[in-house]
């Protein structure tokens, strides 16, 4: 199944009404198509990991300093820039709907490090919102919290954790 069509029949499993569903799925395919404008500016060879993060959020921004990012330059393969897109993607639409991005103060700091570990890098990337609502564990997950817990686990061949903390996810 194409990526279209894959996330087409999650975003349809979500209970969503006929216009929510159409709203996040064009959300979702408009996610990927910033991904793939990505890699086809760099002929498919792959990007960098602040690229792939600062396409990601530009539709959320808001405003100035909404988003903090930083981070050593990392390049990613094409099928790994793409699921860090789309994953992104899904945490600020999180953000907006349930966290910090959804009062207009919030912010999301996403930072990244690279560590050696048995001659392995080691990708470590933490997404951190303050100034929203108080969090509380969600009752359910939606396409977007299974995506980032398996999907993103499963293509970098690492594990994901997702914290609610009161102050922010």
């Amino acid at each position: 199944m194409d990526q279209g069509r894959a996330i087409g029949a999650q975003t349809l499993k979500g209970g969503f009404t006929l216009h929510e569903a159409q709203l996040a799925f064009e959300s979702r395919r408009g996610a990927l198509a910033r991904g793939h404008d990505l890699l086809t500016f760099g002929n498919w060879a792959g990007t960098d990991l602040e690229s792939v993060t600062k396409a990601a959020v530009e539709e959320h921004a808001g405003g100035e300093n909404r988003f903090y990012i930083e981070g050593p330059i990392v390049l990613l393969t094409p099928a790994t820039a793409l699921t860090l897109t789309m994953a992104l993607h899904e945490l600020c639409n999180n953000a907006v709907k349930y966290g910090a991005l959804y009062q207009p103060t919030g912010t999301v700091s996403i930072v990244w490090q690279v560590k050696e570990k048995e001659a392995q890098s080691i990708l470590h990337l933490e997404w951190t919102e303050k100034g929203g609502p108080p969090v509380t564990l969600p009752t359910r997950k939606g396409f977007g919290s299974r995506l980032v817990e398996r999907a993103l686990a499963m293509e970098l061949s690492g594990e994901v954790r997702i914290q609610y903390e009161p102050a922010g996810v």
